[in-house]
């Protein structure tokens, strides 16, 4: 049923607006460490990406609990975004990489 209680029409949620996820350490040097879980559509992609939008490094996961390290020694100091996203959602987080 796509109506709610109350008889409204229910949106498509984003399902990450919920998950749980970590960004460390923030500000990072050589390692930026991404944990995420409270998701249920997989694959979930996390990506890094630039000030500008280009996407520096991408790791796709089909399990619902990811623990993983991206390199970040070639990136230079500024801001970064780490973006994770399903077929139900999308999540953006910031952080800074400091030299």
């Amino acid at each position: 049923n796509e109506y709610g209680w109350h008889g409204y029409r229910i949106q498509n949620e984003n399902e990450l607006t919920y998950a749980l996820v970590n960004v460390f350490p923030n500000p990072a040097k050589d390692i930026i460490n991404v944990s995420a879980s409270g998701f249920q559509t997989l694959p979930l992609t996390i990506s890094i990406v630039d000030i500008s939008g280009r996407t520096l490094s991408s790791k796709t996961f089909t399990t619902n609990t990811v623990n993983y390290s991206f390199n970040t020694t070639e990136l230079n100091s500024g801001v970064y975004f780490c973006n994770l996203q399903s077929t139900n959602g999308t999540k953006t987080i910031k952080f800074v990489i400091t030299k």
